[in-house]
């Protein structure tokens, strides 16, 4: 990917983002490299009730191209939108929600990667430290999980590709049109690369980061969108890859004993979230869940 300026479209789910989407559009902005240019930023408002629309219009930039809807249709319809709308020769989707801190983060990528062959690409989503005990004791779930998807396949595996930031080549992109009602975006998109042949690389020492949910009802909803991705994928999964959601035993066992000797006051208290979780999940979950609220202030 050195031999030509590349062109990347930015695509953005947006629902009520007001606290963070100006920032986020600046530090989009700022990226600096070469080897690629920054064709276009395209955020879809989707039915969103705050200021959102005005910060975006606040920033004078001709590629910031932005759809208000003032319907709400849920995130599946809006990047089905995008997908039809880019022109960029890669596509990067990145929820709202999230920080930049690394202003070559788009060149690192670009040096790491051969997108013909990917098709899609992910860094590390990392939580910002926890103001609270609560978001403290989700964030070492996270830990946790981040151990588990680098070890298992050597990053190989749809734990490593979150939707708060993945890469997309063009050809995959413009060849996936996702159900409205779908939850779990991001396992679609790295089963439709791997069920097309290509090479999924997860790039573990780049990394975005975002705020874990400070409060348990917030995790609560995020947890119900999580537990049901297995049952919603079932008929995505490549032939023969039955396994595709088993952690290797092995790994999982080990991972889980190194952690709670770590600090088994933390592990256990997420336990016991995670078991109430699972009594309080709700069935109805849909691509038009309600916002984690404290996951909003970055």
């Amino acid at each position: 990917m050195k031999s030509k300026t590349h062109t990347i479209s930015i695509g953005i789910p947006a629902y009520n983002e007001e606290s963070n989407i100006k920032q986020l559009l600046t530090s989009v902005l700022e990226q600096k490299g070469s080897g690629f240019r920054i064709k276009e930023v395209l955020v879809f408002s989707d039915g969103s009730t705050d200021r959102t629309a005005e910060r975006v219009r606040s920033i004078h930039d001709k590629r910031i191209k932005l759809v208000a809807d003032t319907d709400r249709l849920g995130k599946s319809a809006r990047l089905n939108q995008i997908f039809e709308t880019f022109s960029g020769d890669v596509l990067i989707l990145m929820d709202a929600d999230i920080k930049i801190r690394d202003a070559m983060l788009f060149q690192k990528i670009m040096n790491r990667s051969t997108l013909q062959r990917n098709g899609i690409i992910s860094v590390n989503t990392t939580p910002l430290e926890g103001k609270t005990l609560f978001e403290r004791i989700i964030n070492y779930s996270v830990q946790i999980q981040m151990d588990l998807r680098k070890q298992w396949n050597k990053g190989n595996n749809y734990l490593a590709y979150n939707g708060r930031f993945l890469v997309l080549e063009k050809a995959l992109a413009k060849s996936i049109n996702i159900k409205q009602r779908l939850v779990n975006h991001d396992a679609l998109l790295y089963f439709s690369a791997v069920k097309k042949k290509y090479v999924p690389q997860y790039i573990s020492e780049l990394s975005i980061y975002y705020r874990s949910p400070a409060s348990l009802k917030d995790h609560i909803g995020q947890s119900n969108r999580f537990q049901i991705s297995q049952n919603e994928l079932k008929t995505k999964l490549p032939k023969h890859a039955e396994d595709a959601y088993m952690i290797p035993r092995l790994i999982l066992l080990t991972t889980l004993v190194k952690y709670f000797v770590l600090n088994p006051f933390y592990f256990i208290s997420y336990l016991l979230i995670y078991q109430y979780s699972k009594v309080v999940k709700k069935n109805n979950v849909r691509s038009k869940w309600s916002v984690s609220l404290s996951t909003k202030v970055i």
